[in-house]
C-alpha cells in the first residue's frame, strides 16, 4: 500500500475512534446544567425518585477519561511505528493501570464508590489490556506484515525443537515406567505412577519461550503485567459475586435499576448480573493460569538461589568440614528432597516439589533391585548447582529486554506478502474498533446513570492528565507524518542547515555522501537559499 494511502487510512480510523467519544462534547453543557439542578436529560426517562448522582471526578473525570483515550491511540501508534520501544510504553501504561486498580480497591474498602463507578473504572483497566497492553507482546507481532512473517517462522522452528526434545524425554520416561511396572511391590507401583506424572509436567526454557515473547519486553515485565491483570480480574469478580449492598439494591425491583452500557443499554437485572458473573470467571481463568505458571517460575528461581547460597557460600566457609563433605557426596535426588521439603509450603498450587520428594524416596528405596540404577530410575538430567555468576546472569536476562532479531524474515512471496498485509490491516481495524467499543461503553454508561460533576476541566487534577494524553497523541501523530515525509525524501540526511548568528542569515547546503564533518571545507554547497532572520 502506498505511503499516502496508508496515512490517509490511519487518519480516517483515528477520526472514527474520536467520533465515538463525541458524547463527551455533546453532553458537556447538558451535564453542567444538570449539576446546577436545572433538568434531567430526556434520553434516560428516569423516574424523579431515581435521580443521578455526583460522580468522582478524581478517578474518571473529563480530564482523565479523554487522557486515557488519547493515551490508547498514542500507544497504538508508538507500538506500530517503533515496536522496539514498546517496553517503555508498556511500563508507563502498566503503572497507570496499577494506580487505577489501587484507587478502586481503596475506594471500595472505604465505601466511597458505587458499583456502576467500579464498572466504569474496570472498563478503563480492561481497555488497556484489550488494546495496547499485552502480557507477552504477542499483539505487537501483528502490527506490521514483516513481523508477522518473522513470528510464524520463529514459532515453527521453536515448536519443532520443543517437540523433538519432548518426544525423546517421553521415550526415556516410558521405558523407565515399563521397567518399574515389572516390580509388583509398592515402590514399583509408586515409581510407575511418579514417572507417568512427570510425563505431563511442562518444561519451560526461556530460550524457546522467548520466540513467543516479543523481544522488546522483559520477562519481569510479563510477571508485572500479569500480576496487575490478576488484581483487576479479582476486583471484577468481587464486583459481581460479592454481596455488595449497593449492587443487591440495584437489582431489587422495588428500587430504580442501575444501568450499564454493554452493546446496548442494559438494566442490572438478575439475569444480566448472572451473565456478568460468568464473564468475570471466563476472563479470570486465563489470567490466573498465566499468573500460576509465572509464580512457579519465580519459585524455581528462588529455589535455585537458595541452593546456590547453601552450596557456594557455606561451602566456601565450611568446605573442609566433614559435614559439608558428607553433604556434597549425597546423591542429587536426596538433596532435592531437602530443597523440596523447604519449598512445599511455598507452593500450594504446584506439585513439582512433591514429585522431587517422591523421587528422592524411591531412589533411596528398593527400586534399584529391578535392574535399574537408583539415579536412573526416573531419568532426569543430574546437574550440579549453578555458580553465582551463572545465577546472576539468569537474573539479568530475566530483568532485561531482548535483543534485536538478526535473522531474516520468511522467504518473500507475493501472495504470502499480500496475505500478511491484509491480516495486518484487519488486526488494526479490530484494534481500533475495540477502542471505540470501550470508549462508547464508558461514556454511555455515565450518561445512562445521569452521573454529573465529571464533565469539567476546571481543576488542575483534570487538566494534567488531559494535557499529557493529548500531547502524547500529538507526538505520535507527528512521528507518523515525519516517517511518511522521510520516505518521500530519502536524501534528507544530505541536507545541512548553516546559520550565521552574527549576520542573522542562514543557508541550506547539500553535503557529500558519506561526509560526517560539519567543517566548511567538508561542505559542498550545491544548493543554497537565504533564510529570513529576526535580526535581518
Amino acid at each position: 500500500m502506498p505511503g499516502s494511502k496508508l496515512l490517509a487510512c490511519v487518519v480516517f480510523l483515528l477520526l472514527t475512534v474520536l467520533i465515538h467519544a463525541s458524547p463527551v462534547g455533546a453532553h458537556l453543557q447538558k451535564h453542567d446544567a444538570q449539576n446546577r439542578g436545572s433538568h434531567t436529560p430526556r434520553l434516560l426517562h428516569r423516574a424523579p425518585s431515581c435521580p443521578g448522582f455526583n460522580g468522582n471526578s478524581d478517578i474518571y473525570g473529563l480530564g482523565i477519561r479523554p487522557g486515557v483515550y488519547f493515551q490508547w491511540l498514542a500507544s497504538w501508534l508508538t507500538n506500530t511505528l517503533s515496536p522496539n520501544e514498546a517496553g517503555l510504553s508498556h511500563t508507563a501504561n502498566s503503572i497507570f493501570v496499577l494506580a487505577i486498580t489501587i484507587a478502586i480497591a481503596t475506594s471500595i474498602a472505604s465505601d466511597l464508590i458505587k458499583p456502576v463507578e467500579v464498572y466504569v473504572m474496570l472498563l478503563i483497566c480492561f481497555g488497556f489490556f484489550f488494546t495496547v497492553l499485552s502480557f507477552l507482546g504477542i499483539r505487537l507481532y501483528f502490527l506490521t506484515p514483516a513481523s508477522i512473517a518473522k513470528t510464524i517462522e520463529g514459532v515453527r522452528r521453536s515448536c519443532g525443537s520443543w517437540y523433538g526434545s519432548r518426544k525423546g524425554r517421553w521415550k526415556r520416561t516410558v521405558h523407565s515406567v515399563v521397567a518399574l511396572m515389572v516390580d509388583t511391590t509398592g515402590e514399583g507401583v509408586l515409581g510407575a505412577a511418579l514417572g507417568a506424572a512427570k510425563m505431563f509436567t511442562l518444561d519451560i526454557s526461556f530460550t524457546s519461550a522467548s520466540s513467543v515473547k516479543h523481544r522488546a519486553l522483559s520477562w519481569s515485565g510479563v510477571v508485572w503485567r500479569t500480576a496487575i491483570a490478576s488484581m483487576v480480574a479479582s476486583i471484577n469478580i468481587y464486583l459481581w459475586w460479592s454481596p455488595w449492598r449497593s449492587l443487591q439494591n440495584a437489582a431489587d425491583a422495588t428500587q430504580c435499576d442501575t444501568l450499564v452500557y454493554f452493546f446496548g443499554r442494559q438494566e442490572l437485572s438478575p439475569a444480566m448480573i448472572t451473565f456478568f458473573k460468568v464473564a468475570s470467571i471466563v476472563l479470570a481463568v486465563p489470567i490466573f493460569y498465566l499468573f500460576i505458571v509465572l509464580y512457579q517460575i519465580l519459585l524455581v528461581m528462588l529455589q535455585l538461589t537458595y541452593e546456590v547460597v547453601l552450596h557456594r557460600i557455606f561451602g566456601s566457609t565450611f568446605g573442609d568440614s566433614r559435614l559439608f563433605r558428607s553433604w556434597d557426596k549425597l546423591p542429587e535426588p536426596l538433596k532435592k528432597y531437602f530443597f523440596g521439603t523447604v519449598f512445599v509450603p511455598m507452593s500450594p498450587i504446584g506439585f513439582n516439589p512433591l514429585l522431587d520428594i517422591l523421587e528422592a524416596y524411591l531412589n533411596s528405596s528398593k527400586v534399584g533391585r529391578v535392574g535399574i540404577p537408583p539415579n536412573q530410575a526416573l531419568p532426569e538430567d543430574q546437574e550440579s548447582p549453578p555458580s553465582i555468576s551463572d545465577l546472576l546472569k539468569a537474573y539479568i536476562g530475566f530483568l532485561s529486554r531482548g535483543t534485536e532479531d538478526t535473522e531474516g524474515a520468511a522467504p518473500s512471496d507475493t501472495q504470502v506478502d499480500s496475505i500478511f498485509r491484509g491480516l495486518c490491516l484487519v488486526f488494526h481495524a479490530v484494534l481500533l474498533a475495540t477502542m471505540a467499543c470501550f470508549i462508547t461503553f464508558i461514556e454511555l454508561t455515565l450518561t445512562a446513570n445521569s452521573i454529573f460533576g465529571v464533565y469539567t476541566l476546571r481543576t488542575t487534577g483534570q487538566l494534567i492528565p488531559f494535557i499529557i494524553g493529548i500531547t502524547s497523541l500529538a507526538a505520535a501523530m507527528c512521528e507518523l507524518a515525519l516517517r511518511h515525509v522521510r520516505k518521500q525524501h530519502p536524501d534528507y540526511a544530505m541536507v545541512s542547515l548553516a546559520v550565521d548568528l552574527g549576520a542573522g542569515t542562514g543557508r541550506i547546503e547539500m553535503r557529500q555522501k558519506g561526509s560526517n564533518s560539519s567543517a566548511p571545507d567538508a561542505v559542498h554547497g550545491t544548493q543554497t537559499a537565504p533564510l529570513r532572520s529576526n535580526n535581518g
